[in-house]
């Protein structure tokens, strides 16, 4: 008997490949198999009498059976398709990481699942216990699945759970779990059993065979976001998994999406709105932050109590140097670079220091840019006494009671925390482009998920976004922001795409990109980011945003270039 393989490894085009065998294999069986000198793991896709080519005998059977069912199968051909990912590596994507004692007890007894009635989706909003509690009540007895962004998020949601709903029988499923825990777990789910799973998005490639109902929270984490082949998104592939299965869709978060509320406004989307309520303050001219006494004392007041505050802002490591003599920004005479590492007056790109104006030799020099050193410089200005207690890395930062954090950062943040000082809040709301507005506005609303109590905004231009905010008005902000994208083309009219690509030189690695980008027929928009440097290597890359129909157009010249491409990236939604 001949059995066609797809590898775990990764090979142009998810080629498969033939081997023989004596024994009687069933497809979807987990078989370890002779590629090139190496020895590797593959996956059964079919069997046939005879084979065209020259074959190899299997080395050996790791399963006792299909260790997939049908519908993950599926599923692993709907990813490939859409990321545009090679079907052996996303196949494989599903097999459990277990060693092989606990790999040779797993078999399904029925590879077909039972695809449910379609439902129609929700979403919930409000704080995250409260959207939790809403999933149990839409669970049924049949498998039910909740992802979540963090491990830490998923121990909290298992805690709850049993509280709320203590006959519920739950399964916690994650990669840090002891093999045989995660075998008995696979094997319960592959038998159908009925059950709540909660889990991090790893928790989508489960044998489902009787899944009713698909809780995803907070589904533009920048968690979600796979940095390993096929690089999926996991908001997009829950989405996929739905429509496969017949699951309800059921999305939560602090405020809806953008996808989410045009399904919402369009009837096609259920809503729960749950309460949420802030206590704001305002403040005017945020650059005069350490002479206004009532914000001062304000702040002195919660150190005093040990409440934790965070100060957020479009915070870097490096800034932009102007001549205080002629005022003309200077720039590198090595490499031309414009951003200086704080402090030390380096040059980010080749390090070489700045002493003195090129164009008229001045060593008087100002700079440009909200920097962490500037921000950590004037908190311990205004107060002094908590001058140790202060960080800016959010996963280290469970000892300090001052935290100075950026919009992407605080995206991550789980600890309590009292008060938010938003500093440049007018900066961050300018820029309709990337979706720093939507996941400042949804942030804040969820800031009392993690205990805050009081919101410090400094703004000194009146705007409605900061009227809507304030007053809880998502659906006015949500409205304007469809509008304003759906005349720039912006998601969700259009998909963004990140292209990337490395070379030994840095005009090398924008030329290619370049010219890549060039030949997509598609494209409504791109613009470029910063190139960077990993090892010996440096990496240039693009955001375009295309036309939903790009894959018809340009699917067969993507996918044919060596060039790394990420499709639907959270940044950019």
């Amino acid at each position: 008997m001949i059995c066609e393989v797809l590898v775990k490894r990764a090979v142009g085009g998810g080629k498969s490949f033939d081997y023989e065998t004596l024994q009687l294999i069933k497809p979807l069986s987990l078989v370890e198999v002779p590629l090139g000198n190496q020895i590797v793991w593959g996956i059964v896709i079919r069997t046939k009498e005879k084979s065209k080519f020259p074959v190899k005998p299997i080395k050996r059977v790791l399963s006792a059976g299909p260790i997939l069912n049908q519908l993950q199968f599926d599923f692993a051909k709907e990813i490939s398709k859409y990321f545009l990912g090679s079907l052996s590596d996303t196949l494989n994507r599903f097999v459990p990481n277990l060693n092989i004692k606990d790999l040779k007890s797993i078999s399904t007894k029925n590879r077909t699942y039972k695809k449910l009635k379609a439902k129609k989706p929700v979403f919930i909003m409000g704080e995250r216990n409260s959207r939790i509690e809403h999933f149990c009540q839409l669970s049924d007895n049949k498998q039910n699945l909740l992802i979540l962004p963090t491990l830490k998020n998923v121990y909290k949601a298992e805690n709850y759970i049993k509280k709320i709903s203590p006959d519920s029988r739950v399964f916690v499923f994650h990669s840090q779990l002891a093999s045989i825990r995660k075998s008995e777990i696979y094997q319960a789910i592959l038998n159908g059993e009925s059950c709540i799973v909660i889990s991090t998005r790893h928790g989508l490639f489960l044998p489902f065979l009787r899944l009713s109902n698909v809780f995803i929270d907070e589904p533009f984490n920048y968690a979600y976001q796979e940095d390993q082949a096929p690089y999926y998104n996991t908001f997009i592939a829950t989405r996929i998994l739905t429509k496969l299965s017949g699951a309800r869709l059921i999305v939560s978060d602090s405020c809806p999406n953008l996808i989410d509320y045009n399904a919402i406004i369009k009837d096609k989307m259920d809503l729960i709105e749950l309460k949420n309520n802030l206590y704001f303050t305002v403040f005017n001219n945020s650059k005069r932050i350490t002479e206004n006494r009532f914000f001062i004392e304000l702040v002195q007041k919660i150190l005093t109590e040990k409440k934790l505050i965070v100060f957020i802002g479009n915070f870097k490591d490096t800034h932009k140097i102007y001549c205080g003599n002629c005022n003309k920004k200077i720039k590198c005479t090595i490499c031309g670079g414009e951003d200086f590492i704080e402090e030390s007056n380096k040059c980010n790109k080749c390090h070489s220091i700045i002493k003195k104006c090129p164009e008229c030799a001045s060593e008087k020099k100002y700079y440009a840019g909200l920097t962490y050193a500037n921000m950590i410089n004037q908190i311990k200005k205004m107060w002094p006494d908590f001058s140790d207690s202060i960080g800016t890395k959010v996963s280290k930062s469970f000892k300090k009671q001052i935290l100075v954090s950026s919009y992407r950062e605080i995206l991550m943040l789980e600890k309590d925390i009292d008060t938010f000082v938003i500093i440049d809040f007018d900066q961050i709301t300018s820029s309709p482009i990337f979706s720093n507005r939507i996941n400042l506005f949804r942030k804040i609303l969820d800031f009392k998920s993690i205990g805050a109590t009081k919101i410090i905004i400094f703004s000194d231009e009146e705007n409605k976004y900061l009227d809507d905010l304030i007053s809880g008005n998502w659906r006015n902000f949500l409205s304007r922001e469809l509008k304003d994208r759906k005349i720039n083309q912006l998601p969700p009219y259009s998909v963004p795409v990140e292209i990337s690509c490395s070379a030994k030189t840095e005009e090398l690695a924008k030329s290619k990109v370049d010219k890549f980008c060039s030949r997509l027929n598609s494209k409504i928009l791109k613009f470029s980011l910063p190139n960077t440097k990993k090892g010996n290597n440096f990496i240039a890359k693009q955001i375009l945003f295309l036309n939903h129909n790009f894959k018809e157009t340009d699917k067969d010249f993507l996918a044919s270039n060596n060039i790394k491409i990420k499709i639907g990236p959270m940044d950019y939604f």
